[in-house]
């Protein structure tokens, strides 16, 4: 086959695969990591597309992560560090869900928190335009014997960009280049954390933060100055 051929070939099929700005649709199926290959249960039903890709510079910095790619997705720029410091990031505490709330606002967003939702609360925002963050346990590094309902020290802010019948689709920043899930199941064991509040324990349960914004999105293409 002629070079050009198989060059114009690459290209369309390169430009198939780019998501429509903030076009939500069903996703492409994931391949999960491992000699299984394509799972067909993480086929995505409801996929929210355009999200970038953000992840966190270090251990406790997964919201200030998730605010830089909820902020660009509306088409604002800024580097984590700034962002970092706005916020009142630190390593103890990690970034207060009031912090996030403030800053979203700032940039002239809607946002607000919710608790004791469902995950169907969840999708329903999510149909509707609303981007969805979560506040959940993960990550802590144990090698067996995990029981995430019972463990309040690993909170993990993400970002919910999909979803079917028996999976969740997350923008995860403790990755890069690949999306998160977990079972529907799962999630539910996990959704809960805590803040020191005013020096009490202050639990959020089955929450979520809602931002909301004008229908301007980030280019898929930016000249380069």
């Amino acid at each position: 086959m002629p070079i050009r051929l198989l060059l114009l070939l690459a290209c369309l099929w390169g430009f198939q695969e780019l998501p429509v700005r903030g076009e939500t649709a069903a996703g492409p199926a994931v391949s999960a990591a491992g000699a299984g290959g394509l799972r067909h249960d993480l086929k995505p039903t409801f996929w929210v597309r355009g999200m970038p890709d953000a992840i966190q510079t270090n251990s406790y910095t997964c919201g200030v992560a998730v605010f830089q790619a909820v902020a660009q997705y509306f088409d604002h720029w800024g580097y984590q560090e700034t962002y970092a410091r706005e916020l009142g990031a630190t390593p103890e505490d990690g970034t207060h869900p009031a912090a996030l709330l403030a800053g979203f606002r700032r940039l002239g967003l809607t946002a607000t928190l919710e608790e004791g939702l469902t995950i169907e609360a969840l999708e329903r925002h999510l149909r509707a335009g609303t981007v969805v963050i979560v506040d959940y346990q993960a990550w802590n590094g144990k090698p067996a014997g995990k029981d995430y309902s019972t463990e309040w020290e690993d909170g993990h802010y993400s970002i919910l960009i999909g979803f079917n019948d028996t999976m969740l689709f997350l923008e995860d920043p403790s990755t890069l280049g690949t999306v998160g899930y977990l079972t529907r199941d799962d999630f539910r064991r996990r959704w809960h954390d805590y803040e020191v509040e005013d020096g009490k324990r202050r639990e959020y349960r089955q929450m979520a933060i809602f931002v909301r914004g004008p229908s301007r999105r980030q280019p898929h293409f930016t000249p380069i100055d």
